[in-house]
């Protein structure tokens, strides 16, 4: 089964998508900065991936858990659990965003208020005609993470379930705001952080997935689909967010997003992958790497590229780029977000109410 483990909550076949779907982000990123002639356009909708799938794990880990906790230590949890390697992210990237202005590419006022701004997760890059996060652009979809992690923490605690109807009228209404957002903007791949329209707009892109991927788990849909092997979901994931074609197709874009994604998540956690196999210890990896991979590459690779390294080709560059972020992700992994987070989960332990508080979501 897609769930292998019940005791620690763990969806290993949806973990290894999501560490696919975090290296097509890089494998984009890496073709904007270094200019490479293959152009993934469509991997910005592993974000919305992350969105949805975020609202299955979610659901799954918290659903039964929120009623007996406070708010605010809901709050801490995700906080514990998301902080520590967006703090690292924004540090990486700050380092490289001071490297630019030692070369005059940026005024100290502003790159010191873009670096300290992000930190506490302000979009700055917004009052001076940026990108939302400069310092390191997927740190947008993070904000919006975080956003609706808290909305659900407060509908769970305090708001009353919602009747089925009621579901699919908001699972309506938002799937039209979102393809009234993605018809606007001529695609989705700008909404969230290119922008302060878009950025508002982010609040329906991160809304739909979201929780969509709450009634996926709520719903139990994925315990009825049949069972298929890990590979075929993995493999029309890899399809959409690597398809070459049908740039600036907002219908593409809409059909992945109210469809195609969906199915994904769902058919991802019904999966199958033998127990005890190579297969299952490389998308555990994959799962574990994919967050701080996400965070560390896209700063390293603009540091590839502002170092303007000649004798390398480009892809050859990318590639190497992106292992270095691998390694480094690993590192960060072991050395600081594990220990770290154990260490800060095992003080919110000791506080009053802390019954019930899993160590991982």
């Amino acid at each position: 089964m897609g769930m292998l483990d019940q005791d620690t909550k763990r969806y290993v076949v949806l973990d290894g998508m999501r560490g696919v779907a975090a290296l097509c982000v890089a494998v984009l990123h890496a073709s904007q900065l270094l200019k490479l002639g293959y152009k993934p356009f469509h991997a910005s909708l592993a974000v919305d991936f992350f969105f949805c799938l975020s609202g299955f794990v979610v659901a799954f880990a918290y659903d039964r858990k929120v009623p007996g906790l406070s708010i605010q230590r809901f709050f801490a949890m995700r906080l514990i659990r998301l902080y520590p390697m967006i703090a690292l992210g924004i540090a990486v990237g700050a380092v490289v965003l001071l490297l630019a202005l030692l070369r005059g590419d940026l005024a100290w006022k502003q790159t010191l208020l873009l670096i300290a701004s992000a930190f506490v997760l302000m979009p700055m890059g917004l009052k001076y005609q940026f990108q939302a996060y400069p310092v390191n652009n997927p740190i947008w979809s993070l904000f919006f993470e975080l956003c609706a992690n808290a909305v659900y923490g407060l509908h769970t605690k305090y708001g009353r379930p919602l009747k089925p109807a009621a579901v699919v009228a908001l699972v309506g209404a938002l799937g039209v705001a979102l393809a009234g957002a993605v018809l606007l903007q001529n695609g989705v791949d700008p909404i969230g952080f290119d922008g302060p329209r878009n950025f508002v707009l982010g609040v329906v892109r991160v809304a739909f997935p979201f929780v969509v991927g709450m009634c996926i788990c709520r719903s139990g849909i994925h315990r009825r689909l049949p069972q298929v092997h890990w590979t075929l979901p993995m493999l029309v994931l890899l399809g959409v967010l690597m398809c070459p074609w049908w740039r600036h197709e907002p219908v593409f874009d809409l059909v992945c997003l109210l469809a195609v994604l969906p199915l994904i998540v769902a058919f991802g956690a019904a999966a199958d992958v033998q127990p005890h196999s190579i297969s299952l210890r490389g998308l555990e990896w994959l799962g574990a790497l994919s967050y701080p991979f996400y965070l560390l590459h896209e700063p390293l690779l603009r540091l590839a590229r502002d170092l303007n390294i000649s004798d390398v080709p480009k892809p050859l560059l990318a590639v190497l780029t992106m292992l270095l972020a691998g390694v480094l992700a690993q590192l960060a992994l072991r050395l600081y977000d594990e220990p770290l987070r154990a260490a800060l989960m095992r003080r919110l332990r000791r506080t009053p109410s802390a019954a019930g508080v899993p160590q991982r979501a």
